[in-house]
């Protein structure tokens, strides 16, 4: 399903009972996409192909986090890879308001070294 607004969109990723909301604009060349919901391994491949996808249109990638509960091992994996590509092209990832908790998770891995992330403030 899928909403156009303008240059805006929103789409969800649904398998199963495993459903996130990926809303994306564009501003000055850097596409921000914001993820909700639950983010667990069923997501990562579709959100790694539709994050690809956005990386021909931009200068860069935003990722807001504020309104996700949780990223799993594969999300994380899925981010990671898009921040690779990107690199390769002379463009960024960055990664803003995500959670305490969900920055637990990363840290745990070590990706809080490899990726450009933004912690919200409580």
């Amino acid at each position: 399903m899928e909403k156009e607004f303008g240059s805006d969109s929103i789409r969800f990723l649904d398998h199963g009972v495993e459903k996130a909301c990926i809303a994306e604009a564009e501003a000055d060349g850097v596409i921000t996409i914001t993820l909700s919901g639950t983010l667990s391994q069923e997501i990562a491949n579709p959100l790694l192909d539709e994050m690809t996808a956005l990386i021909v249109a931009g200068q860069g990638l935003v990722v807001d986090l504020e309104k996700t509960e949780y990223v799993s091992a594969s999300v994380m994996e899925a981010l990671l890879r898009t921040e690779k590509l990107l690199e390769k092209s002379n463009k960024y990832l960055r990664i803003i308001n995500m959670s305490q908790e969900v920055y637990e998770g990363f840290k745990a891995r070590g990706l809080h070294e490899l990726l450009d992330i933004e912690v919200k403030k409580a």
